[in-house]
């Protein structure tokens, strides 16, 4: 009997401690109009009242995506599965009643790449839902979060289409032919990590004693993971030099998504992360595309020491919902753009030509 107790003292505990994190699904084969369902099981919650959020802004952007514009037929529910009272407040925030009896949230995300709606989000940091082809999730226009529960873990399971590989910096915490699960410490943590999914094209070099993931999305076949790798190791070799012959990371991915399908876009780039940089990019022939993906991704790559390490306050301890934005963006870029552009005449990937030629 004592045994006994013991184990249903240990099931019980392990299940309580179990209901202290984020459970997200998200079912990609189920998509529909660019759309696309997600589930939240939710952590306890403790207040009678709580706000569920989705970020104004996020960092590197400098610009409002409000993404919870994107996001509709938002809904709550009890163990039983009773619905709870739910209050949209303003763009970004749901007022839910009775949150202590809160179990679950259900609601759609809209891609904002093909949306109408509202301030149009930059394609670097917005998502894309392509029906048996490709999704791009940029985690912050996927995944929302309770006011004020941002330090405890995020659990994400994808169904994905059989074959579709996931292209993130993290690895899954486990995997299947059909299923991706992930697990993310933070909010924060979350949002630094987008993740692209669709048939595999990726090729991984070993430089500067980290492990880097070149992936790629090129619906014409274009442009392949293996030429931008043979390109980028010749970046990233001079980078570790540049650096005291190491890169700064033990791991990073380079995850481009070359446009050939969708509507042209205003504004083209990249985004950086702490472990991992989004591109999207026109598609075209490598001779016609290959300069630029060298110059983006040695700029973006340089981010990984300012702002990502060395940086003010406001950009370490970013409020996605208000937030003060750094008056340090003199350094960040400027910084950036030195370094990296310093770093390809010195190393000879640029002659000084080339390089005054970029110049204003």
């Amino acid at each position: 009997m004592k045994r006994l107790a013991l184990l249903l003292f240990v099931s019980i505990s392990l299940g309580a401690a179990a209901q202290n994190d984020y459970r997200y699904s998200v079912d990609l084969t189920a998509a529909k109009n660019d759309q696309l369902d997600v589930t939240l099981l939710t952590p306890k919650i403790n207040k009678p009242t709580i706000n569920f959020k989705f970020a104004k802004i996020i960092p590197g952007t400098y610009r409002n995506a409000d993404y919870g514009q994107f996001v509709s037929n938002l809904k709550a529910f009890d163990k039983n599965g009773k619905a709870l009272a739910v209050k949209q407040a303003d763009t970004n925030t749901w007022t839910i009643a009775n949150a202590t009896q809160l179990t679950k949230i259900t609601y759609t995300v809209e891609d904002t790449w093909d949306s109408e709606k509202g301030a149009e989000v930059f394609t670097m940091a917005g998502t894309n839902i392509e029906e048996g082809k490709n999704f791009v999730v940029n985690t912050p226009g996927f995944f929302g979060y309770f006011d004020g529960i941002r330090n405890i873990h995020f659990n994400l399971e994808f169904k994905k289409p059989e074959n579709f590989y996931a292209s993130t910096a993290i690895k899954p915490s486990g995997s299947t032919a059909t299923t991706d699960r992930f697990q993310l410490n933070t909010l924060d943590e979350l949002y630094d990590t987008p993740i692209m999914f669709s048939l595999p094209d990726t090729t991984t070099i070993d430089v500067g004693g980290a492990s880097v993931l070149v992936s790629v999305y090129s619906p014409k076949r274009k442009m392949t993971s293996a030429i931008v790798a043979q390109g980028l190791s010749q970046n990233l070799r001079a980078s570790a030099k540049y650096l005291g012959g190491a890169l700064p990371v033990s791991h990073y991915a380079f995850i481009f998504y070359f446009n050939g399908e969708q509507k042209p876009s205003i504004a083209q780039g990249a985004l950086e992360h702490n472990y991992s940089s989004f591109y999207t990019l026109k598609e075209d022939a490598p001779q016609q595309r290959m300069g630029e993906v060298l110059d983006v991704t040695a700029h973006e790559f340089f981010h990984v020491l300012t702002p990502l390490n060395f940086s003010s306050k406001e950009v370490k301890e970013f409020n996605f919902d208000k937030p003060v934005l750094s008056k340090h963006l003199w350094l960040y870029e400027g910084s950036t753009e030195y370094a990296s552009d310093h770093m390809q005449v010195k190393y000879g990937l640029n002659s000084i030509d080339e390089f005054l030629g970029k110049l204003p």
